[in-house]
């Protein structure tokens, strides 16, 4: 597999609910690259402790760091891993050694008594870079890889052939198509899909510069790089201007006069490659395209060049920016890395590393979530998020709540049909559901109903063999498993009802269910091929599995609940009609809808009796936040987590009015905000009250019940990663 800077593959190696150590771990990996500086793998997990493996490419090494909980353990394997030849590193981790190897280099780390050996790692790990590589502890860069991979493995899982069997356990994530054969890498462009997009680079010293780029355009004219400038005459600038069939570099000494020194090169076609540099020095200008060079006669006019330069674009004229690409970025000499560059500040508008293919800004990845209908004004990407369910810059922030128990915490009693996000900002869209909040007393019920009726006709005589396709309102087979999962229990009942019709479970009746299409041939609680009545020998014939299958001139019936999550959700049934049945045999079927009770999570209460009282606990990392609360009194602290040192990442929520909620955080850049929330509920009445936090890269929300409010992210702020303990119900003196 070729990856070019802009992509990374992700591997799931379990489920949230799964959660495994393991005292035995294999990566392994063959590269090739000819660029320095990139994060090769990465995995981490959050337990009671903090815990890593990475690896990276820095300075023609290999740098592995890893973290079992207690200290840092790390080694450098040094070879010339830039020229294009492959190299095959493996970090294999065996109880108390770790060894790591690179080609025919090995170094052996002893894993520290005091660490229980194992490796707990988040569900999620990532080769050839990742998200947020800059809050990744260990990583020694920031980049993603650029250059190729082959025989990926994590133990014995070949990561890249279950990409390329679309196993949904592994993701490629990236602008371009994922590319299965090795192909060549040797530069990186930077595309600049509008015209006002552009980056620029500060500028040390005025009276001297000198930059390189190569450029190719979609149009035939563009400005490609721009500058104020201060001369003897007052204040100006220059550009560099494509325009036709030649470049120029236009200086203007003052922008109240209406000269303008040119330097003009002429080029076959505007459209190609071309390369470009520019050289002042000692009040000399050289201007060089394609290897033809030109010194302007600047008749000894000198200037002083300002603090930024910017490429790809002009502030003069920014309409007649470039659309096009540019690769290989040198400034005094320094050579500019495009995997940087594009996660900073520096970056104005929209750029892309897309290998100079012109991805439409709305098929990249994340645009708008949701279905939020993307499109661009006034060169911005926009998302409409109507009808979406979801809110936000890019549609992110869902609108409905998770579980019918979260209904019932706002107070909702009566049992009816509600839109829920089963998985809040996931994945799955809104869905119907109905909540019973009566039929129990200390649990809510979740319904999800379907659209086969009760007692269908299925077998006779004059019936031919065929299928139900079960659809189950809004949820496909994975939202149901989605539901499944995250509920106490689940159940579904199911009877047969027969008269000279049997059931025959495995061979003439079966089904399929939501849990990968998993075969279901019995009914209810019961073994393969078998009904409930089969358990205790309760069948009419007690050497039959089923009441069904007994045949005799009665009416019989089979019927069960399915409660274990590979037969729950029942997707497709499958009827073959018997070749003996008699003219007056009949076969009905009934399947119940999937109801799903929740936990009652008012059984985890905690009570605090004193204003002094507080519990500290694992700090909050990343990813979502949820409480629910109750007081009389007027003020409190509900969440506290301070800064590890000043000025980093630090949140608090606190009672501060009856109707009132005050948010206080820290970002990453030391900047506090404050968000003051109201609610249309006293807060202070004695009721349950529930908080919910989320965020993504452009804003945080702050929810009480159904009141919330929302702060946009400035591109250079980030929200977390927090560290540190977390305080419920107080704080620390």
């Amino acid at each position: 597999m070729t990856l070019r800077g802009s992509s990374y593959v992700s591997y799931r190696i379990y489920d949230w609910k799964d959660r495994v150590h393991s005292s035995n771990t294999r990566i392994s990996l063959m590269f090739r690259t000819q660029f320095d500086d990139s994060a090769l793998f990465y995995a981490s997990g959050e337990s009671l402790k903090h815990q890593y493996i990475a690896a990276s490419i820095k300075n023609q090494s290999i740098h592995v760091e890893m973290d079992f909980g207690d200290n840092v353990l790390s080694t450098v394997l040094t070879d010339e891993l830039t020229r294009s030849n492959w190299h095959n590193l493996t970090i294999h981790h065996e109880r108390r050694t770790v060894r790591i190897i690179l080609d025919q280099q090995m170094k052996i780390l002893d894993v520290p008594a005091t660490s229980s050996g194992n490796l707990l790692f988040d569900p999620e790990i990532y080769f050839g870079g990742g998200p947020d590589l800059h809050k990744k502890k260990g990583l020694q860069s920031q980049n993603n890889f650029v250059g190729s991979l082959k025989y990926v493995y994590y133990n014995d899982v070949s990561i890249l052939y279950e990409l390329q069997k679309s196993n949904p356990k592994v993701h490629y994530h990236g602008v371009l198509e994922a590319e299965f054969q090795e192909n060549e890498v040797n530069v990186i462009p930077i595309t600049y899909p509008f015209a006002t997009s552009h980056i620029w680079w500060p500028i040390n010293h005025a009276e001297e510069f000198n930059i390189k780029f190569d450029f190719r355009s979609s149009r035939t004219a563009a400005v490609l790089a721009y500058s104020d400038v201060t001369t003897t005459s007052g204040n100006g600038f220059w550009e560099i201007r494509l325009s036709s069939d030649k470049l120029s570099f236009d200086l203007v000494p003052d922008l109240g006069s209406n000269l303008t020194h040119s330097t003009v090169i002429k080029v076959n076609k505007a459209t190609s490659w071309h390369s470009v540099e520019l050289d002042y020095k000692a009040g000399e200008i050289t201007f060089t395209v394609d290897y033809h060079l030109r010194q302007s006669q600047m008749f000894g006019l000198t200037f002083n060049i300002g603090d930024k330069l910017i490429i790809g674009s002009s502030l003069k004229s920014a309409a007649s920016g470039l659309v096009g690409c540019i690769r290989d970025i040198e400034i005094n000499g320094h050579l500019i890395e495009p995997r940087h560059v594009v996660k900073t500040e520096r970056v104005v508008g929209e750029v892309a590393l897309d290998n100079c293919n012109y991805i439409d800004p709305c098929k990249r990845p994340n645009t708008c979530e949701h279905g939020g209908k993307c499109f661009v004004k006034d060169d911005r990407v926009t998302c409409d998020c109507k009808h979406t369910g979801y809110i936000g810059k890019n549609c992110h922030f869902t609108k409905y709540r998770k579980t019918c128990e979260e209904l019932a915490l706002l107070g909702y009693t009566k049992s009816d049909v509600y839109l829920i996000d089963i998985d809040g900002n996931g994945i799955f869209p809104p869905a119907h559901v109905k909540c019973d909040f009566q039929s129990l007393e200390n649990a809510t019920k979740t319904i999800v109903e379907h659209n086969l009726p009760s007692q269908v006709d299925v077998r006779s005589a004059s019936e031919n063999d065929f299928s139900y396709n079960i659809r189950y309102r809004e949820f496909s087979p994975d939202m149901l498993q989605e539901l499944i999962s995250h509920s106490l229990y689940c159940t579904q009942y199911i009877k047969y009802d027969c008269y000279k019709a049997p059931l025959e479970l495995h061979s003439a009746t079966w089904f399929t269910s939501s849990a990968k299409n998993l075969t279901v041939d019995f009914l209810g609680n019961a073994k393969r091929g078998a009904c409930p009545c089969s358990i205790n020998k309760t069948c009419v014939d007690p050497n039959q599995s089923c009441n069904c299958d007994v045949k005799e001139n009665k009416w019989f019936s089979d019927e069960g609940y399915y409660n274990e999550p590979h037969s729950l959700g029942i997707t497709n049934m499958f009827f073959l009609q018997q070749k003996d049945l008699e003219e007056d045999s009949q076969g009905r079927i009934t399947l119940g809808p999937l109801e799903c009770v929740e936990t009652n999570t008012q059984k985890y209460v905690v009570t605090f009796t004193t204003s002094q009282s507080y519990i500290e606990v694992p700090g909050w990392r990343k990813g979502d936040i949820a409480f629910s609360f109750r007081t009389t009194g007027e003020k409190a602290i509900l969440l506290f987590q301070p800064p590890i040192r000043p000025n980093h990442p630090s949140f608090m929520v606190a009672l501060t009015g009856d109707y009132q909620l005050t948010f206080n955080f820290t970002l990453s850049t030391g900047t506090t905000r404050e968000l003051v929330i109201n609610s249309h509920r006293k807060l202070n009445g004695g009721e349950w009250h529930k908080i919910w936090i989320d965020y993504n890269e452009y804003h945080v929300r702050f929810m009480i019940n159904t009141d919330y409010q929302m702060v946009d992210l400035l591109p250079e702020e980030e929200f977390g990663p927090f560290e540190g303990s977390m305080y419920i119900g107080g704080a620390t003196a």
